[in-house]
Order: C-alpha cells, then structure tokens, then sequence
C-alpha cells in the first residue's frame, strides 16, 4: 500500500459523509478511448469533407463556436445527402433545432463506445475497485454511459433543469450537468448551448455549492487549467469569503495524472484571476490507490439502498400517509440477521408517528431550517415538539407557521390552539434578536458593517456575524447569503449535540427575515 492511499483513507475518514465524485472527459478517454473535444469535432467534420481548423479559425479559436458553425453545415448535408436517409427516417423527429443533427450523430457514436469495455488488466482493475468505491453520488460534464454502467442503480438526471429542478436525495445520484448521449439534444455542444447554460449557472451553483458544503467533492478527469473546473470554482470562490473557502480545502480534492511521480496526497491552490481557491491535490500515475482507499472506506447501507430510504421513508413520514408498502431486503447480499450492524424497521407507523415528535429539540429543527433537511410535518412541530422548549431558549417557529397556513396573506397569524410559547415568539420583531452594544462603535472598529452582511462577513468572520450581524439593517434580501453563511458554520457551534446559542439566536434570526418579515412588510 502507497503512503498517499493510506493518507487519502485516513482524511476520507474524518468525514460524516461519502465522497462525491466530479467526473471529466479524461475519465472517459482512459476507459473508453474517447476523443477530446476538439478531436471529436474533427472526426465528424471529416464526415462532410472539412478540416476542424477551418471552423476554429473563422471562429478565432472558441470551440463552441467552432461547432456551432460545424452544426450549421452538418444540418445541411444530413438531410440532404443519402449517406443518411435511414438515420433521418429514424431520427427526423428528434431535430429540433440546426444543431440537432449532429448531436444525434454524436449521440449515436458516443453511445456504441459507451457498450465497449477496456481490454488492458490494469484498466480492468481500476473499474472493479471503482464499482466498490464508497460514494454519495457523481457529478459530469461526460456525454457517454460508463458511470450509468458502473452505478446501474444510482439515479441519473440529465442537464441542469435534472439537476435543479428534482428532488434529490444527495446519495446514489448522477448528475450530468452538460447533457447525456441518450438524449441527444440535453448535450452542450454549441455556442448557443453554452449561452444558456451559463445564463442558468448561478441556479446550478447552489446546488452545487451544498455537495461542497456537505461532502468532500473529488475531482477526476479534469486538468487544473480544464475551464470546466476553473468555472465551477470560480463561481463556489464568489459565493465565499477567503475564511470560508480555507473551510473548503479538505473537501476540494483533485487528482493531477503525473505519469512520471510517484503518488503523493498535499495541500494546494488554484488561483482563479484574483481568487487562491485552497484544495488538496492527488498527485497519482495510477488510480489504483485512489480507487482503493475510496473502495476501504465503510458503509453502512448501500449507496441505492440509502437513496430508497430517504426518499421514500421519510416522505412517509413526513405525510403520515402510507401510500404503499417499501421492502428492503438482501441488503449486498446479506442472508442473515447475525450479520447486520443496522437493523431499519418501518411498521405501525400511524400509532408513533406524533409520539416521535416529542423527541426533536431545538438543534433538529436549526438543522431542518438551514439544511433544508428534516421534512417535519409543520403542524406536529407546533403543537407536539415546541410546548416542551424551555420557556428562554431561542427556537425557529415562523417557518413552520408558514408551511402550516397559520400566517395570513394580510401578515396576521392564526395562533388557535398554540401555546404560549409559540404565540409569545410569533410577535417577534427584529428588535428581539438585537444585541446590546453601540452601533457607533461597530462601525467605528469595523466600517464593513456599514456596507452589508456579505462585505462584513467576508472582512472580520463569522463570529463577528454571531455578535453583530443582529444590529444590521437587514431585509428578505440578505436571507439567502446569511443562510449560506451559516450552514459553512453550523457544525462548529454544536457541542454535545446542542446548539449554542449565539448561533440559535441568528439562525432564529434568519427565520424571522425569510419567512415572517417579507409576508408582514412586502404587502
């Protein structure tokens, strides 16, 4: 075993959860041969008579123009010539737009490599320890099918809108962020593609920014200079400060093929015009290690298996409405009960299903409110958990006020047959969270607080957030930045399983500014 497998291991390890990988085209030009970008465009412009660098020179070198003027021509000679009658008779329907036609041939090409498998052993062995590989999800910018073969029973999403607009469960998931060969037109292949990909970024770095928040995200088949990385980090180096990113580094992990070194696991940097993004850097002429420190990671559920829990446990009990019945069983093959560390039982749900209310404390419903996580019913939360609080402690209610219907669109609140405590903290205002203390003297020691939470933040820290963030002006517009914010540093302030409460305190904050107080002013 090399020193960088085990060191790769050991900081895996540290982590509550599995790794995510982030998958380039190198990936698939290793195990499946497939061409580059520029290279494919140049075995099918070939197929109508052209040299590539045609289309690169009348573009000034941009290859997504390149194959926007390529897909202008290929539409012209696909429909015309009859080289291709049967795949226009076949596919015809499918052509939506200019550039439809060469995506379905690309498509086509890329899906019969997909069906290949590599013949070298060493390749072979990189692919077994990959299938035993510890992984939350994955993450790509690859047209082909490798990974849906890999993982056959991970979920895959096509294309931004899978990967904004469904209901993941962050476990068991393939996202392919720039399109699939199985649905031609999902690709991002021309320059008008990546004009409206890129008008759609800052939704996908959202998301993307939680799989970073929450997991180690590694990084395969990308150069460090591949624009693909470059952006993504770029747009995660926006959304942070220089704190926040320096968090980051231990989940920021990229393997650098050096065919010529020995292995070695550091500490590195890309810098990104005037943003240093810290990250760790794999620096590897084989996979092997890395796919067998990923394969000796533990797991208690498969990666599917967890996937069908959330999704379908949860929801159960979230709408105490048992649609179906959900069997898991033969967990990896498992025969025998002697052999389970983890039992999960579901049954007589509707009998405790209140009962496990009385259970959740002020962390699980902090956690629920940042994390977007719990899936609580709003109604058992306000009159099942919250009347046994203690009477002083900050807790979050005007989102489950919300999602229960009790706030009116005129901003009353519909207090019947909630406690006291409930109806005490449903008539807070902005001047309940406030800290004691000069606002004059804040701004005399530190001038960004004059300027918003984000410029604040990113100068002085999050415990200058904790103790003056309070004594801003702040609007529904600065509830999105200050949620993201705290969720970067919520696990710090949880000790023995208890929140503290500065951060109870901004994250009930919080609440109030993204769920009461546009309701109660932005009439």
């Amino acid at each position: 075993m090399v020193p960088m497998q085990t060191d790769l291991y050991e900081h895996l390890s540290k982590f509550d959860s599995s790794p995510i990988l982030f998958v380039g085209s190198g990936f698939s030009r290793r195990y499946l041969g497939l061409e580059d970008w520029f290279h494919l465009l140049a075995k099918f412009s070939e197929e109508i008579g052209q040299n590539i660098n045609y289309y690169v020179s009348s573009s000034n070198g941009s290859l997504p123009a390149a194959a926007s003027l390529l897909a202008m021509d290929y539409h012209n000679t696909w429909w015309n010539e009859d080289k291709y009658s049967n795949a226009r008779e076949r596919y015809s329907d499918a052509c939506k737009v200019t550039s439809s036609a060469l995506k379905i041939e690309i498509a086509r090409y890329i899906k019969e490599i997909s069906e290949t498998s590599p013949t070298d052993e060493t390749l072979q062995h990189e692919l077994e320890l990959l299938q035993k590989s510890c992984i939350d999800g994955i993450i790509t910018t690859n047209w082909d099918l490798m990974l849906e073969r890999l993982f056959p029973e991970y979920k895959v999403f096509i294309g931004q809108e899978g990967a904004i607009f469904n209901n993941f469960q962050g476990v068991g998931e393939i996202f392919k962020i720039h399109g699939c060969c199985s649905d031609p037109n999902s690709q991002i292949l021309t320059e008008e593609d990546y004009n409206s990909f890129d008008s759609k970024y800052p939704y996908l770095t959202s998301k993307l920014l939680t799989f970073f928040v929450e997991h180690p995200v590694i990084f395969i088949g990308y150069s460090l200079s591949d624009t693909n990385i470059v952006d993504i980090l770029r747009s995660i180096g926006q959304c942070l400060s220089g704190d926040s990113l320096e968090k980051l580094r231990d989940r920021i992990i990229v393997i650098d093929w050096k065919p010529e070194e020995e292995p070695t696991f550091s500490d590195g940097t890309i810098k990104i015009g005037e943003t240093t993004v810290p990250i760790k850097t794999i620096r590897t002429n084989s996979f092997i290690p890395v796919f067998s420190a990923l394969a000796s990671i533990k797991r208690r559920f498969p990666a599917n298996v967890l996937r069908e829990l959330k999704e379908y446990v949860f929801d159960l009990v979230r709408t105490n409405d048992p649609k179906g019945n959900l069997l898991v069983a033969d967990i990896d093959s498992t025969n025998t009960h002697e052999n389970l560390e983890v039992v999960f039982g579901v049954g007589a749900i509707t009998k405790y299903h209140e009962t496990g209310y009385k259970g959740l404390n002020r962390y699980d419903l902090c956690r629920d409110l940042i994390f977007d996580n719990g899936r609580f019913d709003p109604g058992h939360v306000l009159s099942v958990t919250m009347p046994d609080f203690p009477p002083a402690s900050y807790f979050p209610v005007f989102k489950y006020l919300r999602e229960a219907g009790r706030i009116m669109e005129d901003g009353r609140i519909n207090t019947e047959e909630l406690c006291d405590k409930v109806i005490r903290r449903a008539a807070y205002t902005q001047r309940n969270f406030n800290n004691p203390g000069a606002v004059r003297n804040v701004i005399t020691r530190m001038p960004e607080f004059e300027h918003g939470l984000t410029e604040f933040y990113e100068a002085h820290g999050f415990t200058q957030v904790l103790a003056h963030s309070s004594k801003q002006d702040l609007t529904p517009a600065d509830a999105k930045n200050l949620k993201s914010i705290i969720r970067l540093h919520f696990d710090e302030h949880v000790k023995n399983g208890k929140l503290l409460t500065p951060l109870a305190k901004i994250i009930c904050l919080y609440d109030w500014l993204d769920y009461r107080y546009a309701i109660e002013f932005d009439q």
